[in-house]
């Protein structure tokens, strides 16, 4: 007897449009999806923006298919994004392999949405790498899990050194948000496993719960300046911030240039608050550097300003101090009030009382019989 395993695409918008029934005896891919002929010219699969290889394409319905009940896009018109990603077999024509939903990408603080199929899929093309997870959801950058593949006997920083160009290449076809970065990257012992489903589809949600003390291990290594040796003055703070800005591709002509007009995105702003209490001597306070700390200061000279003010000891109850009278003093302005008379108001006022007036003594007369 033939075991076959199949596989079916079915949504309640669009009914059955790919499966892996009908394929041929000796087609085993049972974990790959073909539209039957009669569905298969109302199908278009759609390469992803950004996306590196093997391509994400997300399933498109077009106009024309019977089981098609709505639509959700012009582009083509009366057509249907069903936001199911797949990848294409490496050989069989038009079969593909569901890998995830477009809903999947991870949302950060910054409200930036990173999409980590793209990332993953270009790094488990490494003989070495297992599954790869991109982890950040509700967090300032995304960072990366490595699972290592049976047998693998490397140590961290080989398997790392190894998985890097990988891993630089996904970056170069990706937003600068999403961009991993090298210490947000977390290489698992061997024989850790990652959670997936039957289909080979990684369960993210269980991921992420499984790995919570790992995840939040690597944020508070980026939020911790242990270790940090530099303890610079107000001058060489500011050459200090430009050269290291310089280092991530940013140029400051001088310490008065705005960050934004030369070019520092999100991404630059975290790295660049992430290096600082990596290296900077913060006396204790490095928490007291909040994640928009580059943005609110502007250029090098307020950051480097500030980043004393803090290091020195110039705590949050005397900021709110100085907040509070500077609340007060501005009550004290603007709480003079000069009188203004409405003569508009006051005229009519007493026109009124005039006409009244008038009225009753008519009143008056009219009753006397007059």
């Amino acid at each position: 007897m033939r075991g076959n395993q199949t596989n079916n695409e079915y949504r309640t918008e669009v009914a059955l449009i790919l499966t892996s029934l009908n394929r041929p005896r000796e087609d085993k891919a049972w974990n790959y999806l073909r539209p039957p002929p009669h569905i298969a010219p109302f199908i278009s699969m759609k390469p992803l923006p950004s996306s590196s290889y093997p391509v994400i394409h997300e399933c498109v319905v077009l106009d024309g298919h019977k089981g098609k009940m709505k639509s959700n896009s012009d582009d083509p018109p009366n057509s249907y994004y069903t936001s199911d990603l797949f990848i294409a077999h490496p050989t069989i024509h038009n079969a593909w392999k569901f890998v995830g939903r477009l809903d999947d990408r991870i949302t950060l603080t910054n409200g930036e949405k990173v999409l980590p199929l793209a990332i993953e899929g270009r790094i488990v093309q490494e003989a070495c790498v297992k599954d790869a997870v991109v982890f950040g959801v509700e967090r300032e950058v995304p960072g990366l899990l490595l699972f290592r593949t049976d047998g693998e006997n490397m140590t961290e920083p080989e398997f790392l050194a190894r998985v890097w160009p990988a891993i630089e290449d996904a970056n170069s076809r990706s937003e600068a948000f999403s961009q991993i970065s090298r210490e947000m990257i977390v290489v698992l012992p061997i024989g850790v496993e990652c959670p997936t489903t039957d289909k080979g589809s990684i369960k993210r949600a269980q991921v992420y719960l499984d790995f919570a003390d790992v995840i939040d291990d690597v944020y508070a290594k980026l939020q911790s300046s242990n270790g940090a040796e530099l303890n610079l003055d107000t001058a060489e703070m500011e050459i200090w911030i430009m050269k290291t800005f310089h280092a991530l591709g940013v140029v400051l002509s001088d310490e008065t240039t705005d960050f934004f007009g030369a070019g520092v995105d999100s991404l630059k702003a975290i790295q660049m608050r992430g290096l600082i209490v990596k290296n900077l001597d913060m006396k204790g306070s490095a928490g007291s550097v909040s994640s928009m700390i580059v943005y609110d200061c502007g250029n090098a000279e307020k950051l480097a300003k500030r980043l004393v003010e803090i290091r020195d000891s110039l705590t949050d109850a005397e900021e709110r101090s100085d907040g509070i009278a500077d609340m007060k003093e501005m009550i004290e302005q603007f709480s003079v009030f000069t009188e203004k008379k409405l003569d508009y108001f006051d005229n009519k006022f007493q026109e009124n009382v005039v006409v009244s007036k008038k009225m009753d003594e008519g009143t008056k007369l009219a009753d006397s019989g007059f």
